[in-house]
């Protein structure tokens, strides 16, 4: 069997005793190696020179990518926090930088978060299941944003509440109390993160609420309605139109809309909280008819 067809079928990076069950020889995959069409990760760890960076750096520091890692390359909506996300063996040793197979973890200087797996031994993996990511994400990121991710991997159909419920069944209090906030309808990051942070404040928000022919992502009260922006979101020509026919439609049947981008949720939430909290101590979320 050719080794370099072996790693290319598990995934572009691959362990040797893969490679040697399936029927490589060990002389087969030495000429791969000297003909650099293979290259060496690490110890018994061999790469297609295409490989992607995230996975050779995960495989070099010995274990997979989990966490925001995995998640981004699940596509869900992520916060990169600038670090390599690592998922390893709890008897794990001998762990290497990212970037020297020869050179052992160090400090912050590799940029990686070590998570420690639950179920012992090694694996060949090259990507966490998607709950055991869940579960490191908790361990390391702000929790709302760890629920934007449980919220984006629901949405997506990638997993149901109930394989996170089993998954997360056994995990202290905290990680069931973050399931139980999240909401697969939710359909962006920052959707997300503005319902914890209104609810947080004991405001009651419903999420995709029907209004009219149209669903909007939040509607406060009775009549505020809030749109949330993701980072990907493009004005072209026809999006553009569509959404100020939406505007169009929401005033016209009395609605107040505030629409925010992705930059006022993630870096000018104070200034944005202030104007919603005015509206609300104004009452203008409530019909005139209700206001008393």
């Amino acid at each position: 069997m050719d080794p370099v067809a072996l790693v290319r079928a598990h995934g572009l990076v691959a362990p040797r005793s893969l490679l040697l069950d399936a029927g490589a020889t060990p002389w087969q995959i030495e000429k791969a190696l000297t003909d650099r069409r293979l290259f060496r990760v690490r110890r018994a760890w061999y790469a297609v020179p295409d490989a992607p960076a995230d996975l050779v750096r995960a495989v070099r520091v010995g274990g997979s990518l989990t966490a925001v890692s995995a998640a981004g390359r699940a596509g869900l909506w992520t916060i990169d926090d600038g670090l390599l996300h690592v998922s390893v063996p709890r008897n794990a040793a001998r762990l290497r930088s990212p970037d020297d197979r020869r050179t052992p973890l160090g400090d912050d200087s590799d940029r990686v978060c070590v998570h420690w797996r639950r179920v012992p031994g090694a694996t060949t993996r090259l990507i966490e299941p998607l709950p055991s990511a869940l579960i490191h994400a908790l361990e390391c990121q702000p929790e709302e944003h760890a629920i934007a991710l449980l919220d984006s991997a629901m949405d997506k159909g990638l997993v149901t509440r109930r394989e996170l419920e089993i998954a997360f069944g056994d995990l202290a209090p905290r990680y069931r109390d973050a399931l139980s906030r999240a909401d697969g309808r939710a359909q962006s990051g920052t959707e997300t993160l503005v319902r914890l942070r209104l609810r947080a404040r004991g405001i009651r928000v419903r999420i995709q609420v029907e209004v009219g022919p149209d669903r909007v992502d939040l509607l406060v009260g009775e009549r505020l309605v809030i749109e949330c922006l993701s980072r990907e979101h493009h004005t072209g020509v026809e999006n553009y139109a569509r959404d100020r026919s939406r505007e169009l439609r929401m005033v016209d049947g009395g609605y107040l809309q505030l629409t925010l981008s992705y930059e006022q949720v993630m870096f000018q939430w104070p200034e944005v909280e202030r104007v919603i909290l005015r509206r609300l101590a104004d009452r203008d979320h409530l019909w005139p008819r209700t206001r008393s």
